[in-house]
C-alpha cells in the first residue's frame, strides 16, 4: 500500500485520473473513500493513518489533505465493495477509539466524471451527522436538462431540484426569485 504524504492531493488526482481511464477502457469500476476524523490531532491522526494503511489493498493510495482528512483510491472496486470497506474502516477507528465520518462514490456509476467522483465521496462524507458512513447515491444527483447533465450535490440544492421536480408536476404559475443568477 503506499500512503502518500500530507497535502498530496495533486498525486492522488493524477492517479485517481489514470485508473479512471483504464476503468473506461476495459469497463471496470473504481471508488473513492473520503474520510475525516471527528477528533482533531497529530495522535489522533497517526493513529488513524496507521489503522487504515494496514487494512489496505496492495494497489490501494492513500493521500492526505490535512490532519483530519484524507482520500483513498480503491482501483478495481465497486460501490458494494467500498461500502464494505469503509464500513470495516469505521469499525477499526472506533474500536481504536477514534470517530470518524466517511463517505464512498464509485465511477463511473455514481459519477460522470473523475472530478466528479471525488467531489461526490467528499458529498457524501459530509452528509453524515456526527460519525458513520454516507454513500453517494444519497449525496448527489445526475439530472439530464435538455441536452446537457446537470450534477448536483449541494445537500441544498438536492432539495431544491426535488421541490422543483413537484412544482413541475402541477400545472399552476411559479415564481421564481432570487439574485441576479439565481
Amino acid at each position: 500500500v503506499e500512503v502518500a504524504h500530507l497535502g498530496a492531493t495533486a498525486e492522488f488526482d493524477r492517479r485517481l485520473a489514470e485508473e479512471a481511464e483504464r476503468c473506461l477502457r476495459f469497463n471496470r469500476s473504481l471508488a473513492v473513500v473520503s474520510l475525516e476524523l471527528v477528533e482533531t490531532g497529530a495522535a489522533s491522526s497517526a493513529a488513524a493513518q496507521l489503522l487504515i494503511a494496514h487494512h489496505l489493498r496492495p494497489y490501494d493510495f492513500f493521500a492526505l489533505r490535512d490532519e483530519r482528512e484524507c482520500q483513498i483510491l480503491l482501483p478495481e472496486c465497486g460501490k458494494l465493495e467500498a461500502l464494505l470497506i469503509a464500513h470495516r474502516f469505521d469499525e477499526l477507528l472506533r474500536s481504536g477509539g477514534l470517530a470518524a465520518r466517511l463517505g464512498v462514490a464509485a465511477f463511473p456509476s455514481d459519477a460522470p466524471s473523475v472530478d466528479s467522483v471525488r467531489l461526490a465521496a467528499e458529498t457524501a462524507r459530509r452528509s453524515v451527522a456526527e460519525e458513520g458512513v454516507g454513500v453517494a447515491c444519497n449525496a448527489m444527483r445526475v439530472l439530464r436538462i435538455g441536452s446537457r447533465q446537470v450534477i448536483v450535490a449541494d445537500p441544498a440544492m438536492v432539495r431544491l431540484f426535488a421541490l422543483v421536480e413537484r412544482a413541475a408536476a402541477v400545472a399552476m404559475p411559479v415564481l421564481v426569485t432570487g439574485e441576479t443568477g439565481t
